[in-house]
Formats: C-alpha cells, structure tokens, sequence
C-alpha cells in the first residue's frame, strides 16, 4: 500500500495538510493501489490516520475492487490468499 517510506517536507515548503486544510502538511506520502499512485501531503496527526479512512473519507476512493488490496486494507494476508 505505501510505496516508500513519508518524507519530510523542507521548512520552506508551506502548505495546507491535505487531509484536514488545519494545519501545516509536514510529510508527503505516496500510495500505491494496483497501478493507481497517489501522493499526499499530510500534517503528523493525519499520517497516523487509519489507511482505509484516509482513502475513503479523504482522498475519496470508496470502493478498492482489487482483492489483494482489499485483503490488505481489511488487514487480511494478502501473499497467503493470492496462493
């Protein structure tokens, strides 16, 4: 699900988090859902929100039809079901 570890943002970048538009994104973090890439720029709070919270009440995404993603976010084996 993430693709990399988040990165802090330089002090001279000022930006909203994207997440809850309070207060200064300190992180950007990338996602990966199939071939969909999704990068965030997130305050420390926010970075701690539950993946699957994030991708449906923040970024949008209601429904992951990929089942392995799926089995990932309901926190599921996702190597042991593909077999």
């Amino acid at each position: 699900m993430i693709t990399e570890a988040p990165k802090q943002l330089p002090e001279n970048v000022t930006m909203s988090c994207y997440a809850c538009e309070n207060e200064p994104a300190t992180h950007v973090c990338r996602y990966k859902l199939g071939e969909l890439s999704i990068q965030v720029c997130l305050c420390e709070q926010c970075m701690q929100m539950d993946t699957r919270q994030l991708l449906k009440n923040t970024i949008g995404i209601q429904e992951v039809t990929h089942p392995l993603v799926d089995s990932y976010l309901a926190g599921k084996d996702p190597v042991a079901l593909a077999s």
